[in-house]
């Protein structure tokens, strides 16, 4: 079965993404790391729910890749909290 991609603009500006998010079967988003706030994200995804679209998932787009950067930082307060330290 072929699939079809449906590329709109900006969810919370562009009045064509938002309706047509309840039309298809599948919402994913695509979000710039670093650069979009938390707030800004949650009224997306309440929006997303208050015209009943499925949301599949998130692309984090323009991370930096740097040796032992997020991921290193990360891993090590993961085992911290896990060793109660």
């Amino acid at each position: 079965m072929p699939h079809i991609l449906f590329d709109s603009g900006p969810f919370l500006l562009a009045s064509e993404a938002i309706a047509l998010a309840p039309r298809v079967d599948g919402v994913v988003t695509v979000v710039r790391a670093h650069s979009e706030s938390r707030g800004l994200l949650l009224r997306m995804r309440d929006a997303l729910r208050q015209v009943k679209a499925e949301h599949i998932g998130v692309v984090l787009n323009a991370v930096r890749a740097r040796g032992g950067g997020y991921y290193r930082r990360n891993i090590k307060t993961f085992y911290q909290y896990q060793n109660g330290d």
